[in-house]
């Protein structure tokens, strides 16, 4: 799981923004200062913003982003909040004489939902599960566990002092991170308990309630811009206390430590028996949202979705991020194929119930959704579309197969990557002005060539000063990709000679 701070601070200047997070890229925790840290395309990408008080600093971006993306978002804004904070955006913020996007004798605006959250209980937002308590602050304020595949982060919200947040900690409620807000410092500490803040003494008087050992990080926000030296200096004082204060731009990422995850277990158990239910009069975003509720998984960069040899039933199409499936040849990983958001995999094991013949890696940080064979066959039964996407894939997997064996025939890694260089080029390539452009990465290539990238990089060089390639970020341009047929067919008549 993956945390950005988009703002922080208790107050706006130069420098400081108002507190939001965005949590893997969709959901929102609070939107104080997201419309100025977002650009368009990215508020566009916002599906639900989840907020824990009804104050200005914390819920500036919910106007602003449903403004600015009102007309061409895909789906409509959800936002999820107490029924005390909802009725005061409803009345107070999202009212014609404040928000132009709002019409009279209108409940809500086009376009933006609204889902009551009740306290302690938990709710799901795509992937994430959330739980609300509450807190010392203004009516209907609440602090934020949420979790995703047994990583847990806590935002206290504003607060004062609150025993019930405390007590769920020293209880074992599991925080692999904690979001605390520090407001005031400790001489206005009577304003700090009239208001609902914490000054650097409360905060610890918290955390020793929660029995939390000193070494535990804690991440600090909501310093007023006012008194930000006074505070720093009373937070450094804490030497005993592992206290961080977070700045804009900081991102916070979830990751257990140890050895790579491989999630199968924790999957089969998230989707065993589960067959997807629509209602007939559901939308095709509605579908998607529940099919992301019910069958969505969340893996990190490096997790493993399955290894080579495990015994599993269960299917995969990705969402979002990159899968690379490799196998074990020798004690050697070879790439078979680098998967990206639409593709699926992992359907022949749960056609044929063999056991897996390779390893899926998340490269990126990714979204899937995981089928069993019944809920997978009813998929395909009622969507033509995603039959036809598989049939389609299955296809293209076997002109898959078909390059990595005609890349295996060659020797040398020149040949391996100019080969591949020559596939891409026709297949995928791009014709611009200056050549064909192919969309790759140094890594995506070597994987693909099955040539080690420091090989890599000495074959690209001698490619680029002979300017058989240019460089570019992230892509590659073959002005004439003739000679590199050319240089190919060379290095074959050289093989085939000094051999």
């Amino acid at each position: 799981m993956e945390i950005k701070v988009l703002g922080c601070s208790g107050g706006r200047s130069p420098g400081l923004e108002l507190t939001s997070f965005l949590v893997d890229d969709n959901i929102l925790i609070d939107a104080g200062g997201a419309a100025s840290s977002l650009t368009l395309d990215q508020q566009e990408q916002i599906t639900d913003i989840v907020v824990t008080h009804a104050h200005l600093d914390h819920t500036l971006g919910v106007a602003l982003i449903f403004d600015n993306t009102r007309h061409s978002r895909p789906r409509p804004l959800t936002v999820h909040a107490t029924e005390p904070v909802i009725r005061n955006i409803r009345e107070h913020l999202l009212v014609p004489s404040i928000f132009p996007g709002a019409r009279r004798n209108e409940s809500d605006p086009a376009g933006i939902h609204f889902h009551a959250i009740a306290l302690e209980i938990p709710f799901r937002v795509g992937t994430i599960e959330f739980e609300a308590f509450p807190v010392n602050h203004s009516s209907g304020a609440v602090a934020l566990r949420f979790s995703d595949l047994g990583l847990t982060g806590f935002f206290t919200g504003d607060t004062g002092p609150t025993d019930r947040i405390w007590e769920w900690m020293r209880k074992g409620g599991r925080t692999d991170c904690l979001l605390a807000e520090v407001s005031f410092p400790d001489r206005m500490a009577d304003l700090a308990k009239i208001s609902g803040h914490l000054t650097p003494s409360s905060l610890i008087e918290s955390l020793k309630k929660a029995d939390a050992h000193p070494d535990r990080k804690v991440h600090l926000v909501h310093l007023k811009p006012a008194f930000m030296g006074e505070l720093l200096d009373e937070i450094e004082s804490q030497r005993d206390w592992n206290l961080a204060v977070l700045r804009r731009g900081d991102i916070i990422r979830l990751e257990r430590e140890g050895e790579e995850r491989n999630l199968q277990n924790e999957i089969e158990e998230r989707v065993k028996d589960k067959v997807p239910e629509f209602d007939r009069g559901s939308d095709l975003h509605d579908q998607r949202d529940q099919l992301t509720r019910e069958f969505g998984i969340a893996a990190g960069a490096g997790d493993l979705v399955f290894r080579q040899g495990d015994k599993s039933r269960i299917m995969y199409i990705i969402q979002k991020g990159k899968v690379r499936i490799y196998r074990d040849f020798d004690g050697q990983e070879k790439t078979l194929s680098i998967l990206s958001p639409g593709d699926f995999f992992g359907e022949m094991a749960m056609l044929n119930n063999n056991p897996r013949s390779a390893t899926a890696e998340a490269l990126t940080d990714t979204r899937l959704l995981a089928f069993e064979r019944p809920a997978f066959e009813k998929l395909v039964a009622e969507n033509f579309g995603v039959a036809l996407r598989v049939i389609r894939t299955l296809a293209h997997r076997l002109h898959e197969t078909d390059a990595l064996i005609e890349n295996l025939l060659y020797l040398d890694p020149e040949s391996k990557v100019v080969n591949v260089l020559i596939r891409l080029g026709g297949e995928e390539g791009i014709e611009t002005d200056e050549g064909m452009l192919v969309r790759t990465t140094p890594e995506e290539l070597a994987e693909r060539s099955m040539v080690v990238a420091s090989t890599l990089r000495n074959i690209m060089a001698d490619l680029v000063r002979d300017n058989l390639v240019v460089a570019k970020r992230e892509a590659i341009v073959i002005p004439d990709i003739k000679k590199l047929q050319r240089l190919l067919k060379f290095l074959e008549l050289k093989n085939e000679f000094t051999a």
